[in-house]
């Protein structure tokens, strides 16, 4: 079974001063993978002087850019069609080892190790789908008291957070039990912003698992970008020159079309 989702995804700085010189990095615009094939995608940077397309070291697609003249806003727009499907779209996926350890942020205590070890199961996925249903019923989804920088041990001490901090804290304990599986952004059916969930290497193929939601990942949802966490798999980032504050909007509609 396949679905056809329409997105939209537009992300709008707005610095209370002029800037200049800004440097910027793109992680917004789907590629094709072993369950999404991109239809169409048309997107939009302004201001910008200079941008190039590229991919980084974990194959997500990136556009890089500058925008050098003094600016007040800056705005990054992108829509188009993606066809997601639950039988995959290639013969085997890519592993690299790297998935196999933990990093700064999904690190294991004590606490983490002890309820990872409530569940016995040896295959991959059947624990991996049982690790999803424990912790979503264990977490609150409680905006604003995690940020970036929280990592999986302080927000499973804080039993609450957002999708980042699932996925942290899910890792965290598939690593611990020596199940390779990586950090994934990406857009959802439904969701008003971008989401994050976890991919779990199962026979040759990379099985998407959601604890935020307690949902296997099914043609509802696409990729941006996957990583070991959420540092590699930053939908915005950049510097620029200047004194000031900034505000951010990010605006995310998925839909299927019929």
């Amino acid at each position: 079974m396949t679905k056809r989702l329409s997105f939209e995804y537009e992300m709008i700085l707005e610095f209370d001063d002029f800037i200049s010189n800004q440097q910027f990095q793109l992680r917004c615009v789907p590629k094709d993978g072993t369950y999404q094939r991109v239809e169409s995608v048309a997107y939009s940077i302004f201001p910008t002087d200079l941008v190039s397309r590229m991919h980084d070291g974990f194959g997500n697609l990136i556009y890089v850019g500058s925008s050098l003249k003094k600016h007040k806003s800056f705005t990054f727009r992108v829509r188009g069609v993606v066809v997601t499907s639950l039988t995959p779209l290639a013969e085997s996926d890519y592993f690299h080892p790297i998935y196999k350890y933990e990093t700064k942020l999904t690190m294991a205590d004590q606490n983490i190790k002890n309820f990872a070890d409530k569940i016995n199961i040896d295959d991959y996925k059947d624990y991996a789908v049982t690790l999803m249903h424990l912790i979503y019923q264990e977490m609150t989804y409680t905006p604003g008291v995690t940020n970036i920088y929280t990592d999986a041990i302080n927000a499973f001490a804080l039993k609450k957070g957002v999708c980042q901090d699932y996925t942290h804290i899910m890792l965290s304990m598939l690593k611990y039990r020596g199940i390779p599986s990586r950090y994934v952004a990406g857009m959802m059916v439904g969701e008003g912003a971008t989401h994050a969930w976890v991919e779990v290497f199962y026979k040759g193929f990379w099985v998407g698992v959601d604890p935020t939601n307690d949902r296997i990942v099914n043609e509802d949802y696409f990729k941006l970008a996957h990583g070991r966490d959420y540092n590699d798999c930053i939908i915005d980032k950049g510097v620029f020159t200047g004194n000031c504050n900034q505000k951010q909007k990010v605006r995310v509609r998925v839909k299927e079309l019929k």
